[in-house]
């Protein structure tokens, strides 16, 4: 399960990308706006095998002049949890320029280690920046 909280518009939404084992490719194919004044996303996660799952997760901008480089609070290699729990991604805007940045989060799942089985999340965002309002 992979679901995100808080998503856009100040909305107080959640947004299913896999449930019960089963991706939302619909939802994946959305570059989902991020307002000037939101600065932290919040994924909830979950493995559901009954054993944490290994990953690699990698973020991308096209706008590194106004967006700071994204963080995260999880590793950039682990395992996901059994137990339901959340990682943010930081998006502070530079300040510098007025920009649209597309940042992508791609989250690759190894299912099967042996037969190679990895299943790619890709979450598209649109992070507005604003020109002397730091976010």
């Amino acid at each position: 399960m992979l679901q995100v909280n808080n998503l856009s518009m100040c909305l107080n939404a959640e947004l299913f990308y896999v449930r019960d084992g089963v991706v939302n490719d619909y939802a994946l194919n959305f570059s989902v706006p991020v307002p000037a004044h939101i600065s932290e996303l919040y994924f909830i996660w979950q493995s559901l095998t009954g054993m944490p799952l290994p990953y690699v997760v990698e973020l991308r901008v096209s706008d590194n002049e106004a967006l700071v480089a994204p963080l995260l609070n999880i590793s950039h290699t682990g395992h996901i949890p059994v137990v339901a729990e959340a990682f943010m991604v930081s998006l502070s805007c530079s300040k510098a320029v007025d920009a649209e940045v597309d940042v992508i989060l791609n989250l690759n799942i190894s299912l099967n280690k042996l037969a190679n089985n990895i299943t790619t999340l890709t979450f598209r965002r649109k992070k507005i920046c604003l020109k002397g309002k730091k976010t």
